[in-house]
């Protein structure tokens, strides 16, 4: 079974925030990642630094991915 890695990441995104990121992350800034995320961060993660968030979502996808690869 081939794993879509941006599908996991976009999955694990949900966790942490209120929309998952959109389709075209991969291609946005830095900057308008960290005002989408400022946009949509779950309550839980309001205090936290949007760039911490990002990096959150980023580790979520890696463990789901491990899992997956592990099954």
């Amino acid at each position: 079974m081939k794993v879509d890695k941006f599908k996991v990441l976009q999955y694990a995104s949900g966790a942490f925030l209120t929309e998952e990121i959109p389709d075209d992350w991969e291609s946005i800034s830095e900057k308008k990642r960290i005002s989408y995320v400022n946009s949509n961060v779950c309550e839980q993660y309001e205090c936290a630094d949007p760039v911490c968030v990002i990096d959150l979502i980023d580790d979520s996808a890696m463990s789901l991915l491990r899992f997956i690869g592990s099954l």
